[in-house]
C-alpha cells in the first residue's frame, strides 16, 4: 500500500534534506516582528503623552527613543523577508528536485503516455513556482498575522475589554462573509477558466488554420467563432472581477464602521478619564495592525485554494509506487500473440515471434501499420496491448522494472536523441572511458572521417551536425553500452546511401547481438541477411 506523502512536510524537509532549523528562524523572526508590530503603538503613545504634557521626555530623546525603534524594527523586518526568502527558495528546489527525480523513476510507458515536455516545463517553471510562492509563502506569513492577532488582543484588553468587542464582532462577520461567498467566488474563477480555456483553443485553432483563411476566405468564420469565445469569457471575466469588487467593498464598509466604534469608544473612555491621547493613538495603531490582514484574508484564501490541484498532484505523485521486479539478465524475450487497438481500430493481431541473442529482426509495414507501436512494446514504452511478452520464460514484461530491462535492453529512436555536450560525453554518457573500445567503436561508424575532436561540443540549437551523423552518434552509444538487446526505429529513414551503407554494415557486424529494426527502406543484400522479418 502507497503511503501517502504530506505536502507539508517540505516547510522543514525534504527527501535530500532538512531545514527546520531555516524554519525556526524564520518563525522567530515573524515573532519579533510581530512584537515591533505592535510595540509601534507604544512609540506613538510616548510621543502623543510628549505632546500633550503628559510625559517630560526630552525632544532629543525622543528622536533617539524613535531612531533606535525605526533601525532595530526595520532590521528585523529585513532579516525576517531574506530568511523567508531563502526558506522559499530552498522549498522550491527540494520539491523541484524531488518532483523530477519521481518523474524520472516513473515506468517509461506512464512517463510517454501522461507527460510531454511542455508539461513536464510548466509544472516545474510555472506550477512549483505558484504553489511555493501562493501556498508555503502564505502560510508562513499568515502564522506572522496570528501572533500580531494574540499580541494586539492582548495589549488592548490591558487598555480595556470594550475595545475588543467591535473588533471581534468585525473579524467574525468577515469569517462568515467568507463561508458565504466562498461558493460563488469559487464558480466564478472556476468558469472564467473554463472560458478562458476555450478561448486559448479558439487562438490556437485560428493560428493553425491562418492559410486555410486565406485561400478559401473563411476569415469571417474564424473572428465570428473568436467573438462568440471572447464575448463568454470577457462577460464571466467582469462578473468575477465585480464579485471580487463587491466583496471589497463590503470590507471597506465594515472597516470603517468598526473605526468609528472604536474611536467612540476611546472618546468614551477618555472623557471619563479612563485613557488619554497617547493611549487613543495607541488603540488606533494596534486595532489597524490587526485587522488589517482580515480584510484581504479573502484574496489570500483564494491564493492557497488556487494550488489545491498542484498539491493534489504533487503529493500523488511523491506518493506513487512505482516498484517492479528486478532481473539480473535478459537471455530471451518472447512476444505471444500480440495485438493493438487504437480508437477501436486494430492496428495489428496476434503477432508472435522470439528474440535471443545472434538474431537480426526486421518489422517491415506502410505507414501507419503499427512498426513503431510494436517496437515501443517490445521497448517497454507502450503497455497498452493485448496478449503477452515474456522474459526468460517466466516473467512478463509488465511485471519487470525498467531500471534492470534497460540494462540489457536499448532502444534508439527515429529522431536522434543528442545532448548539448562533447561528442565523446553524448557516446559513453555515465559509462566509465575505455578508450580502446571508444576507439574501436568511432573508427566502425567512420566517426573519425567527420570528427577529428571528440571533445567538440554538439549544440541542439545550431545544429552542428548533420541527421546521418547524429544516427551514427546515437547508434554507438548503443553499442558502447555493451547491450544485448538493441531496437531501431526506423535507422535508415531519410538518410543519404553513404550513412545508410554505414549503418547496414555495422549492424551486421553485431553477431553476438539481437537487434530489430524497424524500417520501409532496407536494401535486398542487408534483408537477405535477416533472420527474422515481421510483416504487417
Amino acid at each position: 500500500m502507497e503511503e501517502k506523502v504530506s505536502i507539508n512536510q517540505y516547510f522543514f524537509k525534504s527527501k535530500h534534506s532538512n531545514y527546520g532549523l531555516l524554519l525556526f528562524l524564520t518563525i522567530l523572526s515573524f515573532l519579533l516582528v510581530s512584537i515591533g508590530d505592535i510595540y509601534q503603538s507604544r512609540v506613538f503613545l510616548v510621543f502623543m503623552n510628549r505632546a500633550l504634557g503628559i510625559n517630560n521626555y526630552e525632544y532629543w530623546q525622543l528622536i533617539i527613543y524613535g531612531f533606535l525603534f525605526a533601525l532595530i524594527y526595520y532590521i528585523i523586518s529585513f532579516l525576517s523577508s531574506y530568511l523567508l526568502a531563502k526558506l522559499m527558495a530552498k522549498i522550491r528546489k527540494e520539491i523541484s528536485i524531488d518532483f523530477l527525480e519521481k518523474q524520472l523513476a516513473l515506468p517509461t510507458s506512464s512517463f510517454y503516455k501522461e507527460e510531454s515536455q511542455s508539461t513536464l516545463t510548466n509544472f516545474i517553471t510555472g506550477e512549483i513556482n505558484n504553489l511555493v510562492d501562493n501556498y508555503f509563502s502564505l502560510v508562513v506569513e499568515l502564522f506572522g498575522v496570528g501572533i500580531s492577532l494574540i499580541l494586539g488582543l492582548v495589549y488592548l484588553s490591558y487598555l480595556s475589554v470594550f475595545f475588543l468587542i467591535p473588533l471581534i464582532l468585525t473579524i467574525i462577520f468577515i469569517i462568515i462573509l467568507l463561508i458565504v461567498s466562498k461558493k460563488n467566488t469559487e464558480q466564478n474563477y472556476k468558469k472564467l477558466f473554463s472560458y478562458n480555456t476555450s478561448l486559448i483553443k479558439v487562438i490556437n485553432n485560428i493560428s493553425s488554420c491562418f492559410l486555410l483563411s486565406n485561400m478559401f476566405s473563411y476569415r469571417k468564420q474564424l473572428v465570428n467563432k473568436f467573438s462568440s469565445s471572447f464575448d463568454n469569457y470577457n462577460n464571466q471575466r467582469r462578473d468575477a472581477v465585480l464579485y471580487d469588487n463587491i466583496l471589497a467593498k463590503i470590507n471597506g464598509l465594515l472597516s470603517l464602521v468598526l473605526f468609528l466604534v472604536i474611536y467612540l469608544i476611546a472618546i468614551f473612555l477618555s472623557i471619563q478619564q479612563r485613557i488619554n491621547g497617547g493611549d487613543i493613538v495607541a488603540i488606533i495603531q494596534v486595532s489597524s495592525t490587526i485587522i488589517s490582514p482580515f480584510f484581504v484574508i479573502a484574496n489570500v484564501i483564494k491564493s492557497i485554494n488556487s494550488t489545491k490541484d498542484t498539491r493534489t498532484k504533487l503529493s500523488n505523485l511523491l506518493s506513487k509506487d512505482n516498484s517492479r521486479k528486478n532481473i539480473e539478465e535478459v537471455k530471451s524475450i518472447s512476444i505471444n500473440n500480440v495485438s493493438f487497438s487504437y480508437l477501436n481500430k486494430t492496428i495489428f493481431s496476434n503477432i508472435s515471434f522470439s528474440l535471443k541473442s545472434q538474431t537480426l529482426v526486421v518489422i517491415s509495414g506502410a505507414s501507419g501499420s503499427g512498426k513503431t507501436t510494436l517496437l515501443n512494446i517490445i521497448g517497454k514504452i507502450n503497455i497498452d496491448y493485448s496478449g503477452n511478452i515474456i522474459i526468460n520464460n517466466e516473467d512478463d514484461l509488465k511485471v519487470i522494472s525498467d531500471e534492470s530491462y534497460y540494462k540489457n535492453v536499448k532502444y534508439m529512436s527515429q529522431v536522434p536523441i543528442i545532448l548539448d555536450a562533447t561528442i565523446k560525453d553524448n557516446i559513453i554518457l555515465n559509462e566509465e572511458f575505455d578508450e580502446e573500445k571508444f576507439t574501436s567503436i568511432i573508427k566502425l561508424l567512420k566517426l573519425d572521417q567527420t570528427f577529428n575532436n571528440y571533445e567538440m561540443i554538439l549544440n541542439t540549437e545550431k545544429i552542428n551536425y548533420s541527421l546521418g551523423e547524429a544516427r551514427r552518434i546515437n547508434f554507438a552509444r548503443m553499442l558502447y553500452s555493451n547491450a544485448k538487446y538493441i531496437l531501431m526505429d526506423e535507422p535508415f529513414a531519410s538518410l543519404d546511401e553513404e550513412n545508410r551503407f554505414i549503418m547496414e554494415n555495422v549492424i551486421l557486424l553485431q553477431k553476438d547481438k539481437c537487434i530489430v529494426i524497424t524500417s520501409h527502406v532496407v536494401s535486398s543484400d542487408f534483408l537477405s541477411k535477416v533472420n527474422i522479418k515481421i510483416d504487417l
